[in-house]
């Protein structure tokens, strides 16, 4: 894996990080990757192998995953991929022991738009209105949406790195475009501001306004996720799908897609 600098994307991120709302911080991040195996990547492609060695009859009986079979190698290297992308937005965590089943596969890139913008919503009254149209535009400039399958990290509810203590919430999509042989990875963690934070007036550090017409499709958000009541109903259907799989808790729960009251 290697990670690829992308003007569009480094701003997008630039605009999300220490971005207060409210009473609440984000931290986001969108970035892009390549599958492109290097010498980190291979060592974490043989521990899979040897793991799934170990495991060869539970494979030849056709034992499946939420990344697919696990007998087929393209299911490893999938596995592979998303291991390194975690590994490389976050190298102060080990993340080489991650199994098939700490991921889900979603239905499509709707479901992961819909569930993002019900998140973000409240931003674009702080970076600027068109924000999140204009973001998805660069996203689907960067990866094509439409062509990628997409994925998200659920972590352990016990020991999640993604979210520090005192999180409310955060999410985590892969969006992978086996043509293309990228990964972008976007993500974003809310947590309450430390009181000595909060103050009258504009926050230092607030993100710098958002320009609607820097947006390359100010339509492509709404065509992809619908109005807010249909993009939170979206969003619920992803957290449904979540809540069924193996990794069951209240972060999941109750940190789905709704801000906390009173933001």
């Amino acid at each position: 894996m290697k990670y690829l600098e992308v003007s569009s994307l480094s701003r997008l991120t630039g605009l999300l990080t220490e971005c207060e709302v409210g009473d609440v911080v984000l931290n986001g991040r969108v970035e892009c990757f390549s599958c492109k195996a290097v010498g980190v990547d291979k060592k974490v492609a043989r521990e899979v192998e040897s793991h799934y060695k170990l495991e060869e009859d539970d494979a030849a009986s056709g034992a499946t995953s939420p990344l697919g079979p696990i007998s087929e190698m393209s299911t490893r290297r999938l596995l592979v991929n998303l291991i390194g992308t975690l590994s490389l937005a976050f190298p102060d965590y080990d993340f080489s022991t991650l199994k098939p089943e700490d991921f889900l596969k979603l239905r499509s890139h709707v479901d992961a738009v819909s569930a993002v913008n019900s998140k973000m919503a409240p931003v674009e009254d702080v970076i600027g209105a068109g924000f999140l149209n204009a973001m998805w535009a660069d996203v689907d400039a960067v990866i094509d949406l439409a062509e990628s399958e997409v994925y998200s990290y659920i972590p352990d509810v016990d020991d999640d790195p993604l979210t520090p203590d005192g999180g409310l919430w955060s999410y985590n999509f892969f969006f992978f475009n086996k043509t293309k042989k990228q990964i972008l990875y976007i993500t974003c963690v809310a947590a309450y501001k430390e009181s000595d934070e909060v103050g009258d007036g504009d926050p230092e550090g607030s993100p710098t306004q958002f320009d609607a017409s820097q947006a390359d499709d100010d339509t492509m958000g709404d065509e992809m996720a619908g109005d807010d009541g249909e993009g939170g109903a979206m969003g619920g259907a992803v957290l449904a799908a979540v809540a069924q799989g193996e990794r069951d808790g209240p972060d999941v729960e109750d940190g789905a897609l709704g801000w906390e009251d009173g933001i």
